[in-house]
């Protein structure tokens, strides 16, 4: 064991500094391993609930212990500080701090909208440590009058979520959204083509400019943001499939092209006959427009470049679904309409969640429940065809004869 005869004041043992330490403000020992003296000081809550220690170190105690007094009145006037802030001062500091730098442009303008719109207004003005349950629920309840019950609950999973950020940062003693009621929101039901409706859209869409691009979603799975990021370089017709590695950006501002949100969001899809026959006719044109170099999209506008959701929706999908006389979903709902079909062919909720890209397929199953509608009416369909032709078979088979009949009465009276 090493010497401490040339450490100032070494310890006699470690459980004689335990009893110096102060309940909560830290503690001074020795380290023999790396033969100095020790201040330690835990502050605050971090977002797992742990509290962090901070280790300062030492050549003698007296300086162990002047460090770790000058560290508990830098944590004292942090926390004032933080007790003295605003919430519009928090809230605002969390949206740059954390939600800017970690999070996509179209999450920081979501979550600004629901601050400035309905947070703010209501107790923007308050210290965030005075803030209680009957502030937030009057914000939920405003968003819920001015806008809708999801909206409110929208609202009140984002003030959780500063709340939270507080109260690790120790600027709050609670988070009080906990408290609060969550808003009843009435889940509107998915639209999606049957696979009548989906062979007249594909009947309808023939011929046109865009015709892979009907083809591709309700098949493949894409999101239009992944099919409208598609380059050559991702379309592979030896192999009959496509690579997902990027995803449309359609903000306020030039179009953006990222990475997907999740890894499971990065795949391979492997293409149907139907949706590769549609891939080459667009391969065709494209050669004929110029647009078939390996960096250009597969689906460009007149001009080369990526399309803006919102016009394709307006030039091209809208007149589509009235020309067929379809129902007006929307681009997403192709998605959703390519799910039900994977459900009602017997696809497996592994391969799904593969395909689509969810990394549970628990989450898949949860939210295409409502495809199950196809496999319940195959089941009873598939149950009476089973008795009807079991009954069948019974009666070719029998070599009985009802008890009433006399014994040789002829059958056909």
């Amino acid at each position: 064991m090493p010497s401490d005869v040339n450490h100032p004041n070494p310890p006699a043992s470690r459980r004689d500094t335990k009893r110096r330490r102060g309940h909560g403000e830290g503690s001074v020992y020795y380290d023999r391993s790396k033969k100095c003296w020790c201040a330690a000081l835990s502050f605050g809550v971090d977002a797992q609930g742990r509290r962090p220690r901070k280790v300062y170190r030492a050549k003698s105690k007296k300086d162990a212990q002047q460090i770790l007094g000058e560290a508990r009145l830098r944590a004292g006037a942090q926390l004032a500080s933080r007790n003295r802030m605003t919430f519009a001062e928090f809230a605002n500091g969390w949206l740059l701090r954390e939600v800017a730098l970690n999070r996509r442009a179209t999450t920081l303008r979501y979550y600004r909208l629901l601050v400035d719109r309905y947070l703010i207004p209501a107790f923007g003005r308050k210290r965030i440590a005075e803030v209680d349950v009957s502030d937030v629920e009057r914000a939920i309840a405003a968003a819920r009058e001015l806008a809708s019950p999801s909206m409110a609950a929208k609202v009140r999973s984002c003030a959780r979520r500063i709340f939270a950020r507080a109260l690790a940062g120790d600027a709050v003693a609670k988070n009080p959204v906990l408290a609060t009621e969550p808003p009843r929101v009435a889940k509107k039901p998915m639209r999606f083509f049957d696979a009548a409706q989906l062979r007249t859209l594909f009947i309808a869409a023939a011929g046109e400019r865009m015709e892979a691009f009907v083809v591709l979603l309700p098949t493949a799975g894409l999101r239009p943001g992944e099919a409208l990021a598609l380059t050559w370089a991702d379309v592979d017709f030896v192999k009959c499939e496509l690579r997902v590695t990027k995803t449309l950006q359609d903000n306020i501002g030039p179009l953006r092209i990222v990475e997907p949100k999740t890894v499971n969001g990065r795949r391979i899809i492997f293409l149907g006959r139907r949706a590769l026959d549609a891939l080459q006719r667009r391969f065709s044109a494209a050669a004929v427009e110029g647009f078939d170099r390996p960096s250009d999209p597969v689906f460009p506008t007149t001009t080369g470049t990526y399309q803006r959701r919102k016009n394709l929706h307006a030039r091209f999908w809208k007149p589509l679904l009235k020309r067929a006389q379809l129902p007006d979903i929307r681009l997403q709902d192709l998605r959703h309409t390519a799910a039900s079909l994977s459900i009602a062919a017997g696809t497996d909720a592994r391969t799904l969640a593969d395909k689509l890209g969810h990394a549970d397929p628990g989450f898949t199953l949860r939210t295409y429940a409502h495809s199950t509608g196809y496999l319940q009416r195959e089941d009873a369909d598939a149950v009476e065809r089973h008795l009807d032709g079991q009954a069948l078979n019974e009666l070719q088979d029998a070599t009985w004869l009802p008890n009433w009949l006399p014994e040789n009465a002829d059958a056909t009276h």
